[in-house]
């Protein structure tokens, strides 16, 4: 039994960082992909079913666009040092958000808490 609970936990930890591995490349190459094109769409935020703000980034340009069913219409224009802002704002809030879940990944999986359990109820 105790080996048994040996190669589950070897196991168990191995597979879960290889499920990680490749989350993180996959990630790596659709990010590589998509981070190559002339226009980007840095942000959306949706007002309501039908209206939404887009933060736009063509080239070294940005602005900020307000899009209904209707129409588009720009509100903004944004200077070079205002995407690079909202640039490192994004990708520290993404950076947060994955930690986040890794954390809440990590609680989930863990397996201390029944290791003991299962060693008490053999020693007895």
């Amino acid at each position: 039994m105790i080996l048994y609970l040996l190669k589950i936990l070897i196991c168990i930890p191995i597979i879960l960082i290889l499920i990680v591995l490749s989350l993180k490349i996959s990630q790596g190459t659709l990010l590589k992909k998509y981070n190559d094109k002339y226009v980007k769409i840095l942000d959306i935020v949706s007002i309501n079913k039908n209206n939404s703000i887009i933060i736009l980034k063509v080239g070294e340009e940005g602005c900020i666009i307000a899009s209904s069913s209707a129409s588009m219409n720009k509100i903004k224009d944004l200077t070079k040092e205002e995407i690079s802002k909202i640039e490192d704002d994004i990708k520290e809030r993404n950076f947060k958000i994955q930690d986040f879940k890794m954390e809440k990944i990590k609680a989930k999986y863990d397996f201390s808490r029944y290791i003991g359990k299962f060693t008490k109820k053999e020693d007895k």
